[in-house]
């Protein structure tokens, strides 16, 4: 989309990303001083040309320049997506928990040192403790190394079914029927999904055999 076609809502709200990475319709209404449907509008409108993408679910809705987050195949279709900061890495989480059913499962290569991080604990029991009450098929390999902290951190979520392994596995890597997740944390954690259906049955195949070889 040539960006001399935009109108200048349209070219005023791209240029708030080069300072902000996050924005929500209520935010670009106060920065550029124009009413909330317009700012609505005018958003959307870069929605549609691919030139920012959105992230989270009614007030929790932000948006972000669509630069290098996203890489599509020659169709259109999404291949490759990043979620940067803990905005996006939470609203992930949201979808992820959102979308999924009790017909669906939630597999997991675990982290290993993030363990030592209380928020990172915190943040997945949380998610996990949702994924019980959803019904959701739950399981995780661990490195034995962190198993006590594994233990620890997921006491109050019985449904989430643990194995341990002293093999060298991937570590932050969540796995669904319909991507693969590889994880990093920190102070700005990351995600990136992958879409390629033949990546993503890869990495459940290899899933399963790990489960057989690790021990409860």
């Amino acid at each position: 989309m040539d960006i001399e076609k935009l109108s200048l809502n349209q070219r005023n709200i791209l240029g708030l990303f080069d300072k902000e990475q996050y924005l929500s319709v209520g935010k670009i209404a106060k920065l550029l001083k124009i009413p909330h449907p317009t700012a609505k509008q005018s958003i959307n409108r870069l929605l549609e040309y691919k030139m920012v993408d959105r992230q989270g679910i009614g007030k929790g809705t932000f948006y972000f320049r669509n630069d290098e987050n996203v890489i599509l195949d020659t169709l259109g279709n999404k291949l490759v997506k990043v979620y940067r900061g803990k905005v996006a890495f939470t609203n992930l989480f949201k979808e992820i928990a959102q979308k999924l059913t009790k017909k669906d499962f939630y597999w997991s290569f675990a982290f290993r040192e993030e363990y030592f991080d209380a928020e990172m604990r915190q943040f997945f029991a949380s998610f996990h403790d949702e994924l019980t009450h959803k019904g959701v098929e739950d399981k995780t390999i661990v490195h034995t190394s962190v198993k006590k902290e594994v233990l620890e951190t997921y006491k109050n979520v019985p449904k989430l079914q643990i194995r341990f392994i002293s093999q060298n596995v991937p570590t932050g890597m969540t796995i669904i029927k319909d991507m693969i997740v590889n994880l990093v944390w920190g102070d700005e954690p990351v995600a990136i999904a992958i879409f390629l259906p033949q990546v993503v049955k890869r990495y459940q195949d290899f899933f399963r055999d790990s489960w057989k070889k690790a021990r409860k």
